[in-house]
C-alpha cells in the first residue's frame, strides 16, 4: 500500500471533487432550482431542514415536509412544462393566422387592382362610346328628318339600308389588260409587239359616265406609244407613303360616252417601243407599285424584264378603284 505524501503544516485536505448529477436526478435539481428561484420562502425552509433538521431526518416531519415539497416541486413543473407547451401552440397557431391574414391582404389588393383595371376599362369604353355617338348624332338627325313616318328604333336601320343600296348601284368596274382580268400583283406577259390592252367592264348597277384610266409606269413618254392617251401632269404617289415616285409617267383617257351596266369601255391601244432602253428599276420601286409581288425576286437573274404599272379607274358616280400589276416582256 503506498503511502500518502505527507500535508505540509497549515494546509487543508483537499475536498474530493463533487459529482454532477447525471440523468433523472439531473432534471430533478434543476427543477428544483427553478422552482426555488420563483419561491425564495420554499429555499429558505429546505436550507433550514438540510442545515438543523439532522435530528429528524429519520422522522416523519421531515418526511411530510418532504413529501409536501416534492409535490410542490412536481406541481411547479407540471405547470411550467403547460405554458411552455401552450406558448408553443400559441406561437404555432399565430403563425397560421398570420399566414392566412397575409394570404387574405394579398388577395384583397388583388381584387383591388383588378376592380381599378375594370374602372378603367369602363372609363375607356364609356369615352369610345360617347365619341361613336357624337360621330352617330347627324346621322340619327338626318335619319329623323328623312324617315320620321318610321319608329323611332328603325330609323338608322332605314338609313344605313339606303346608304348600302345607293353604293351596291354605284359603278363598279372589272379591269382586264389583254384579256386577262387584273387584281393586285398580277404579272402580264406582253406580246412581242409590247402592246397593252386595257378594257374595263361596269358591274355595277347604275349606268357609268365620264369613266376615266389613269396609267402610270416608270417609262419615259417618248417611249410610249399611245394615240388616244393624255399625258398627265404631276408626280405619282407611292400609294403607303404617298411619297413621289421618281421617274413615272403618268397618262389617261376619258371615256366620251355613258356606259350601262354590264356594258365594257376598251382603252385606246398602248405600245411601249421596242426601242425603249432597258428600264433601271430598282427593287424599291417595285415594291411601291406591286406591293411586293412574291414572283419577283430582287436577285433574278431571268433575262426577262418586269415593269411594275399602276392602273386607276373611276367614273364622275363612283369610288376610285386602283390596282397594281407587272408588265413582263
Amino acid at each position: 500500500m503506498e503511502e500518502l505524501p505527507p500535508e505540509k503544516p497549515g494546509q487543508a485536505a483537499e475536498a474530493p471533487p463533487e459529482k454532477t448529477p447525471k440523468g433523472f436526478r439531473s432534471l430533478a435539481l434543476k427543477l428544483v432550482e427553478a422552482y426555488f428561484e420563483e419561491h425564495p420562502i420554499q429555499r429558505a425552509v429546505f436550507e433550514w431542514l438540510r442545515k438543523e433538521g439532522s435530528g429528524v431526518r429519520n422522522g416523519w416531519f421531515l418526511f411530510a415536509l418532504f413529501a409536501l415539497m416534492l409535490v410542490s416541486v412536481a406541481a411547479w413543473g407540471v405547470h411550467r412544462i403547460d405554458a411552455i407547451l401552450a406558448d408553443s401552440a400559441m406561437s404555432a397557431t399565430n403563425a397560421i393566422q398570420q399566414s392566412k391574414i397575409e394570404t387574405l391582404t394579398q388577395k384583397s389588393q388583388d381584387l383591388q387592382r383588378d376592380k381599378d383595371e375594370l374602372r378603367q376599362d369602363r372609363d375607356t369604353y364609356k369615352l369610345a362610346a360617347q365619341n361613336a355617338d357624337n360621330a352617330l348624332a347627324p346621322w340619327k338627325q338626318l335619319a329623323n328628318n328623312a324617315y320620321s313616318d318610321v319608329p323611332i328604333q328603325q330609323r338608322m336601320d332605314s338609313l344605313f339600308q339606303h346608304v348600302a343600296a345607293l353604293e351596291a348601284s354605284q359603278p363598279k368596274f372589272d379591269v382586264q389588260v389583254n384579256e386577262l382580268e387584273v387584281t393586285n400583283g398580277t404579272t402580264i406577259t406582253l406580246e412581242a409587239t409590247r402592246e397593252i390592252r386595257i378594257k374595263v367592264r361596269n358591274t355595277g348597277e347604275n349606268t357609268a359616265s365620264g369613266i376615266t384610266i389613269v396609267l402610270s409606269m416608270p417609262l419615259a413618254s417618248t417611249n410610249a406609244i399611245c394615240p388616244g392617251w393624255s399625258l398627265g401632269n404631276g408626280e405619282m404617289e407611292d400609294s403607303a407613303t404617298h411619297q413621289p415616285i421618281k421617274g413615272a409617267s403618268i397618262w389617261y383617257v376619258v371615256c366620251d360616252h355613258r356606259v350601262p351596266s354590264q356594258d365594257g369601255f376598251p382603252a385606246p391601244g398602248f405600245i411601249i417601243s421596242t426601242n425603249a432602253p432597258e428600264p433601271a428599276i430598282s427593287w424599291e420601286m417595285m415594291l411601291q407599285f406591286s406591293f411586293g409581288h412574291p414572283v419577283i425576286n430582287p436577285i433574278d437573274t431571268t433575262p426577262s424584264r418586269f415593269l411594275p404599272a399602276q392602273l386607276s379607274v373611276f367614273s364622275d358616280n363612283s369610288k376610285r378603284q386602283n390596282l397594281q400589276f407587272l408588265l413582263s416582256y
